[in-house]
């Protein structure tokens, strides 16, 4: 005979598969579901952002928005809730943290488009504008009487703008009409506002043999001859001037405002030091002068007041502050903790006495009058406390201690944890758990990485930290759709290779037979592309030093060639011995590309390409990621974040991660 009644409170909160409070850091992953919300935490800064953008739509002229907080105060939950809002009302546009002081519009142009494609709305963006384009051709078309077009014209416009489908569907691949919309159009809006290599390429947008060599320009690839020929254009985006006048083009054809939310500000002082904050604040009042856009900023409170001073007077007067984020009241945490809680009590369709259960409103009072903790923090202790219970198997409603005065239950408590009649024996038999203030315990060793303690010494519950967190990125570089794509890992690639060719060249730890000993990584200048990497490295049993330039490289394989050529004049003006192309193996060049084969061969005696295992690969970009969220002050191990040190030292001497150097490195070494 089945059993058939209802769990328990009990059952429901020790079966359910996840600790509903194990995830405590919000993500801006489009593909991800947000974090559960609370209205009235941050209500004031939530205002103060929507009326901002808001503004935007209204006046036409920019704002720009800072948001202040502590770690783990919720300035990213603010963003994913920015994210989920923005359909219909404005564009939401996540730029990650610079990663090269030399190119900050590249990147923010990179990272729009990126935008706009993972969230699924790039091609209605783009084919809105081109149909305004149509629009503006016919109208001109019947003012000059030209008939025969605008009866062509008439004939792809049905309807109204709703409907993109059906004109996408109709002007796909007519090669006459692209022409004519390139041709009359460029003199009429909303073409004769935008820049005129943007204008070209977004009348080819039609063809589909020019739709991927669009959008790759549009981010900024190197592209061969022939696809800058089939967009009817002179070069790639080289320069920041060029990829300013395209952002502006951007922001022009939007028909509603743009967001551009820059979390993490303080990850660029990190990664760039003051100079690369100073170069990203330049970029940002470039932003605000010319554009009209919001640009949301989000940047822990410590880290501005020691960055304020240094970055231009012009833009920190653009900036409007608001108050730093407000740490959680008793009601808030109450709200917080039913919030993670309600899906538990919905899937197994238990009604408990109310929806913090077991975490009582005093004892929630009594943690945060003592502690005065951040939205994580109270996260990361109830997730601890319900690991415990799992660990003891038994669920009893928390109180405070003995030692202190119960505090009543407010008469009418906060909206998202109303109470709700007690039914069940669990409310009768829930007894205080024996040491509610007892610490945190270690991570489940079920679902967690095994915990190491560091070699240098550094504690154990860092090194488990570090661990989890690692698992974590690595989990995301399976999940996310842009770390999918080989073109979009490609920065982060780069930026982890360098970390790790300077970190071997500091610990003279010999690769692969090889060793670091210095390591020059030049900025991307404002025109043309970055230069390569410049290792100069000793092979075992050799006296003499070899300096070879190298380019990581993982985008489009036709685009290959100019990587390749940049090698080249390298090697040939004597500023390197070698050249070697990385790729990762998962985009190969191919067999049938000869010239970019021919130049690889003409790098030298140990030049040419080499590939990076996938599994490496996805290893260096969840590093990169790691030291992001390092550097944002989002892992922790009791009362304190870890370092960017600490975190380097972890991947290093804990991962391993300098053996992914060999295949490049080993290269180096003589046969």
């Amino acid at each position: 005979m089945n059993d058939t009644s209802p769990p328990s409170l009990e059952d429901a909160l020790l079966r359910t598969p996840l600790n509903p409070f194990a995830d405590s850091v919000a993500r801006l992953d489009a593909g991800l579901p947000p974090p559960p919300d609370v209205e009235s935490l941050h209500a004031a800064a939530r205002g103060e952002l929507s009326a901002a953008i808001a503004g935007v739509g209204h006046s036409g002229r920019a704002a720009m928005v800072l948001v202040k907080g502590d770690p783990g105060q919720g300035k990213t939950h603010e963003l994913t809730w920015l994210r989920q809002r923005a359909r219909g009302n404005y564009y939401f546009l996540e730029i990650p943290p610079l990663k090269d002081s030399g190119a900050p519009f590249q990147h923010i142009l990179r990272y729009a488009v990126h935008g706009l494609l993972i969230q699924d709305l790039f091609q209605r963006f783009m084919w809105e504008a081109l149909r305004r384009v149509a629009v503006s051709v016919r109208d001109a078309a019947l003012r000059d009487e030209d008939q025969a077009l605008a009866d062509r014209l008439d004939q792809v416009l049905l309807g109204d703008e709703h409907y993109i489908g059906t004109f996408r569907a109709i002007v796909r691949d007519d090669a006459e009409l692209v022409d004519a919309l390139s041709r009359y159009g460029r003199a009429l809006p909303p073409l004769c506002d935008l820049d005129p290599d943007f204008g070209r390429v977004l009348c080819r947008l039609p063809l589909r043999a020019a739709e991927a060599a669009a959008l790759d320009w549009l981010r900024g690839a190197e592209l061969p001859d022939e696809d800058l020929l089939l967009l009817r254009v002179s070069r790639s985006l080289d320069s920041e001037a060029h990829c300013f006048e395209v952002l502006r083009s951007l922001v022009r054809i939007s028909p509603r405002p743009l967001a551009f939310c820059f979390d993490q500000v303080e990850s660029v002082q990190g990664l760039l030091g003051l100079s690369g904050a100073v170069a990203l604040f330049s970029a940002l009042m470039e932003l605000y002068q010319q554009l009209p856009v919001c640009v949301v900023l989000m940047c822990q409170s410590q880290v501005w007041m020691d960055l304020a001073d240094h970055i231009p007077l012009a833009a920190r007067e653009r900036i409007r502050e608001l108050p730093p984020l407000s740490k959680p009241t008793p009601a808030d945490a109450m709200n917080l903790v039913a919030a993670r809680l309600l899906a538990v009590w919905e899937q197994a369709g238990v009604s408990p006495p109310y929806l913090s259960y077991p975490f009582s409103f005093p004892y929630l009072r009594a943690y945060v009058d003592e502690n005065r903790p951040t939205v994580r923090q109270v996260l990361t202790h109830c997730s601890g406390v319900i690991d415990e219970m799992r660990r003891r198997g038994v669920v009893s409603e928390l109180m405070p201690a003995p030692t202190q005065p119960a505090i009543p239950q407010p008469a009418s408590g906060p909206s998202v944890a109303a109470t709700r009649p007690a039914s069940g024996p669990n409310a009768a038999s829930a007894q205080p758990v024996p040491d509610p203030a007892a610490p945190q315990p270690a991570p489940d060793p079920e679902t967690a990485p095994p915990a190491r303690e560091l070699s240098n010494g550094t504690a154990f519950g860092l090194g488990a930290a570090l661990a989890i967190e690692h698992q974590r990125k690595l989990r995301d570089c399976d999940g996310r759709a842009d770390l999918r794509i080989p073109a979009l890992r490609q920065e982060r690639l780069r930026g982890m290779m360098i970390q790790l060719l300077r970190s071997a060249a500091e610990t003279q730890q010999g690769i692969a037979g090889v060793k670091v000993l210095y390591i020059d990584a030049p900025a991307k200048p404002r025109n043309g592309a970055r230069p390569p990497i410049i290792a100069t490295v000793q092979a075992d049993g050799t006296r003499v030093p070899t300096r070879a330039a190298i380019e990581i490289h993982s985008d489009d394989a036709r685009g290959a060639v100019h990587a390749l050529e940049r090698l080249h004049g390298c090697v040939s003006s004597r500023a390197a011995e070698v050249g070697i192309l990385l790729r990762e193996a998962e985009v190969p060049v191919g067999d049938n590309a000869k010239k970019t084969l021919s130049l690889a061969r003409g790098l030298g005696p140990r030049g040419g390409l080499v590939y990076l295992g996938t599994q490496d690969a996805q290893r260096l970009v969840a590093a990169d990621l790691l030291l992001d969220s390092v550097s944002a002050s989002e892992v922790w191990a009791g009362d304190r974040a870890a370092t960017r040190d600490e975190a380097l030292a972890y991947l290093i001497e804990n991962e391993g991660l300098l053996d992914t150097l060999a295949p490049l490195l080993g290269r180096l070494a003589p046969p």
